[in-house]
């Protein structure tokens, strides 16, 4: 049984500013959803930044509450009756009244994050070299957690082995990429029994072994402590 159709100038006059809506509806839904996978996703590679992954969500919410709003739309276009005018009007009130208010929040943790990466001495305008340690140094207590149960480093050859011994006994996760996204080396020095040393390497910007230590762009950790960074980085 269909509803009552739409009759009232007024009725009238609210479908006609519906119908006006559905054009810049779906490319706000279309913004939405590409800003929110896109913030997501590089929330998840850069080492999993929440604040990143919390504005992605954020817009993946509106784009969910946008794509509500244009379906009861269009819905009252093709049928224009009062029960879906009526639906239509309601997800109206909530697209003002909770949509927009988290797409600017949206935009707000955008800007905020911009800002902040531009800004001297930001947590999150952290260079690319102090990331990788960070990341290094992570592992480094790992390590020395391990040699002080087996007395000795992992006899590891790769990253990917040193993961396998490390987690989830020593760490809950350890990172395998520097912040050039190349992998880590490993490198165990178990002439003697048992392994004493290690060396942790990042091949650093130029993604090359460096020989020359003056010239060196490597990153290197060894035997719990930082030994080499970059040529012109400091030592933290």
């Amino acid at each position: 049984m269909s509803g009552q159709p739409v009759t009232s100038i007024f009725e009238a006059s609210i479908l006609h500013e519906l119908r006006n809506t559905t054009g810049w509806l779906w490319i706000l839904r279309a913004f939405a959803i590409f800003a929110g996978v896109l913030l997501v996703v590089a929330g998840l590679m850069l080492h999993f930044s929440l604040l990143l992954i919390l504005d992605g969500v954020l817009y993946l919410a509106a784009a969910l509450l946008i794509h509500r709003y244009r379906g009861a739309v269009e819905r009252v276009i093709a049928s224009p009756e009062r029960p879906a005018l009526a639906r239509a009007m309601g997800e109206h009130l909530l697209f003002w009244r909770v949509t927009v208010p988290c797409v600017l929040a949206a935009v707000a943790l955008s800007v905020a994050g911009t800002v902040g990466a531009i800004s001297p001495g930001s947590v999150l305008a952290v260079a690319p070299a102090q990331v990788t340690v960070n990341s290094m140094d992570a592992t480094g207590k790992a390590l020395e957690e391990y040699a002080r149960d087996h007395y000795e480093y992992p006899r590891a050859t790769t990253i990917a082995e040193l993961r396998r011994a490390l987690v989830p006994h020593y760490a809950a996760k350890i990172a395998v990429l520097d912040a050039w996204n190349r992998p880590f080396l490993y490198r165990a020095s178990c002439k003697e029994t048992p392994c004493r040393s290690y060396r942790l390497i990042s091949l650093g910007a130029n993604g090359v072994e460096d020989e020359a230590a003056s010239q060196s762009d490597d990153i290197v950790h060894g035997d719990g402590v930082l030994l080499a960074l970059p040529d012109g980085e400091k030592k933290p």
